[in-house]
């Protein structure tokens, strides 16, 4: 699967998401077989993956790409246990747009605290003068 839209922790970023799904078939389960067992088995990564990237931060995806590729790694049995899927190759990323906004925004946030900082400063004497006439 490839560049799959995930949210993240904060709703006005979301993450891109790649990877391999492998699978095979569960010998225990019941009734007739799926017609696209492949797809039960994007299924079961795809809620995993879901779950674990609402809880990211999207400053933290690199990081994040680490532990999904440790816990999506291991085999799983899908929900109705007809498959075992487990990802590899797994890719968490922001969008283009969002990772250049997310690497802007410290850059801003430190303009408009020290713009804060420079009024203040100017204002400090017209303060001070207020106070002792």
């Amino acid at each position: 699967m490839t560049d799959v839209v995930l949210s993240s922790a904060r709703p006005d970023y979301r993450f891109l998401f790649s990877c391999t799904v492998r699978w095979l078939p569960c010998g225990s389960a019941s009734g007739l077989p799926h017609t696209k067992p492949g797809a039960l088995a994007a299924g079961a990564i795809l809620d995993e993956v879901t779950r674990m990237a609402a809880e990211v931060r999207p400053e933290d995806a690199s990081r994040a790409q680490y532990q999904l590729m440790g816990s999506l790694g291991a085999p799983r049995v899908d929900r109705t246990g007809r498959v075992q899927a487990w990802a590899d190759q797994v890719v968490l990323r922001l969008a283009d747009a969002d990772a250049d906004r997310l690497k802007r925004w410290p850059r801003c946030a430190r303009t408009k605290r020290s713009g804060v900082r420079a009024q203040l400063r100017a204002q400090r004497p017209l303060l001070l003068g207020w106070r002792n006439p």
